[in-house]
């Protein structure tokens, strides 16, 4: 006891001309994280080295906030002279300096691993200290953006900037892991609610292709027909390209555009504002390359198409302008383009497509339920997402807490 009650006193004289971010309680002081913890980072991948013994080891790929990925542990050789600085053991507070600089984990495994130079190592120097408590101090860190890396390329944390780094330090081990326990119980109830809404969010996309799937197959509107006296086999199958007609927009530069009324479609939707107009009513239009390729969008009355997009021409006696969209979404036209590093899909690739197409009264009726179905769905996801910000924001509330000696 009376050793860590002079190393905590040592630590109090150490940190007397730290200037302080903000007043911390009575008996807590700023230190320096180098005074608390060791600091290695591990070995640079070189594939010409094969001196050594070949050890597995671990990189940015595979450290997350608190937990690890082992789908990918690759090998690479080490002397015993670079084992000894690059190897990592149970308790050892490990940091990505590179990549998503300031991720954390605390490798808890009974058994050793070798790191990569893009993770340094966190080894505390005495047991007056928590990693634990050390771990959640770099969470909170990294929200308030006080661990972005620095350099050209690849950011990265150096070792003097980590050592620097000034903690919040509570008196005793036991008051750290007091707060650290507060901390993991209240984190552990917004987790359970945080997994509960990712989970009504990741099914979004799902119920909504299972939404469009009833629409384009003529299950959503079998009700409709019965009531209207119209017959199943009234749907009709025909290829993408019998039915619609593609071709480029116009070019134009948009940067050096005059500013007008008119919007400016690309694959991405509206990017600016051009004096002139290519289409004079509202138009569908879908991204013909790069990484908006396949998206699909409805102009305005009058709007200029750049050579981006493609304009989709049809029969009006045929189609409802909506109906064609939301066809045209569910297609996903964006996966029949081709496999070149800048994607780019064209009418040859998506005419031989097959579509089932029904008559004009039942598209308006497929129109007005997925209308209104789709806005439901929209509005419930972003309320789930208003959820998941709440809780993001609650988490870093009781962190903000914690280093204040509030909890």
């Amino acid at each position: 006891m009376a050793k860590k009650e002079n190393r905590h006193a040592e630590l109090v004289s150490a940190s007397a001309n730290i200037e302080a971010p903000y007043e911390l309680p009575e008996g807590w002081n700023w230190e320096k994280l180098g005074n608390l913890f060791s600091h290695t980072t591990g070995k640079a991948l070189n594939k010409e080295n094969t001196v050594g013994a070949l050890k597995k080891y671990i990189t940015t790929s595979n450290l997350y906030w608190n937990t690890f990925d082992f789908s990918d542990v690759r090998e690479m050789y080490f002397t015993e002279d670079e084992l000894e600085k690059c190897t990592a053991t149970k308790g050892d507070l490990l940091i990505c300096n590179g990549g998503d600089v300031g991720r954390a984990a605390i490798w808890n495994f009974d058994y050793d691993i070798c790191i990569q130079n893009h993770i340094s190592k966190l080894r505390k120097k005495s047991d007056s200290v928590s990693t634990e408590f050390f771990y959640y101090i770099f969470l909170f860190y990294k929200d308030l953006g006080l661990l972005s890396g620095k350099g050209i390329g690849i950011a990265s944390l150096s070792a003097k900037t980590i050592t620097n780094l000034i903690i919040p330090l509570p008196p005793t081990l036991a008051e750290q892991q007091r707060i650290v326990n507060r901390i993991e119980t209240m984190f552990a109830k917004l987790d359970q609610a945080q997994e509960k809404a990712q989970t009504v969010l990741d099914s979004f996309e799902t119920r909504k292709a299972a939404i469009l799937h009833k629409a384009f197959s003529g299950e959503l509107t079998a009700n409709w027909r019965k009531e209207n006296g119209v017959a199943d086999d009234s749907w009709v199958e025909k290829t993408v390209g019998d039915c619609f007609k593609f071709h480029s927009g116009d070019n134009i530069k948009v940067r050096n555009a005059p500013e007008g009324e008119f919007p400016i479609y690309g694959g991405n939707g509206i990017n600016g504002f051009y004096i002139n107009s290519n289409v004079d009513s509202g138009t569908i239009v879908v991204g013909r390359v790069g990484f908006y390729c396949g998206s699909v969008h409805v102009t305005e009355k009058s709007a200029w198409v750049t050579d981006n997009a493609l304009i989709v021409s049809y029969d009006k006696n045929q189609f409802v302008l909506n109906y064609v969209f939301h066809l045209l979404k569910y297609l996903d036209l964006g996966k029949y383009s081709n496999s070149s590093a800048q994607p780019v899909i064209s009418g040859k690739t998506i005419n031989p497509i097959l579509i089932k197409y029904c008559t004009l009264p039942e598209q308006q009726e497929i129109v007005r339920i997925l209308d209104t179905v789709l806005e439901k769905e929209t509005r419930a996801k972003e309320a789930t997402q208003t959820v998941l910000d709440q809780i993001a924001l609650l988490k870093k509330s009781i962190l903000a807490r914690a280093f204040r000696g509030e909890l």
